[in-house]
């Protein structure tokens, strides 16, 4: 697995074409709809840039001695030296697509937070973050029952989620580029 595993690279080769549709959707969009779209492309351009380190992963150099010091990992990121940039941004964007799966399986909910649809997608994405959302559930038994997870699932399910949190990206900016179907 590591830095440059299938699921790592995957996730920032998903975000690229994210970042491409969110510059699209906004065109088609105004107001709230619009800044909603610019903060989602500038944040699929952070979350991919520090998926590969801005690039240390992809071409290899070497982490800047000052960086290093104040990096966790000694890499060239900032997710890795303050809970600020790694969590809590992780932490908005699983609500964010908790509250997306939310209203994608629920009509009324949608029909009653209406005037603030721009957050939320269609019933598109209601199975894409319904598995982002469940597939970290069996770490999170785990932890909580303090027991180790099967050997089948003995590895970084975090990651995988990043993988499927891309994916919910890249299919919302698809989406917003689409008549909706509510």
């Amino acid at each position: 697995m590591g830095e440059q595993g299938l699921i790592e690279l995957s996730t920032f080769f998903l975000l690229l074409p994210a970042v491409v549709l969110g510059f699209l959707a906004q065109s088609r969009h105004a107001g709230m709809g619009r800044v909603w779209l610019v903060a989602l492309t500038l944040g699929c351009v952070y979350f991919a840039g520090e998926e590969v380190s801005w690039g240390q992963h992809l071409f290899g150099w070497a982490t800047p001695d000052p960086v290093s010091r104040i990096n966790d990992q000694q890499e060239t990121n900032i997710h890795n030296i303050s809970s600020w940039f790694d969590q809590k941004p992780r932490l908005l964007l699983e609500l964010w697509v908790l509250g997306l799966t939310v209203m994608a399986f629920s009509p009324p909910l949608r029909r009653r937070w209406g005037r603030w649809d721009f957050l939320w997608a269609d019933r598109r994405l209601a199975v894409p973050g319904l598995l982002a959302i469940l597939v970290r559930l069996p770490e999170r038994i785990a932890d909580g029952f303090d027991a180790t997870l099967p050997q089948l699932l003995n590895f970084r399910l975090a990651e995988l989620q990043e993988l499927m949190f891309a994916w919910v990206l890249l299919l919302f900016l698809w989406v917003s580029l689409t008549p909706a179907r509510r």
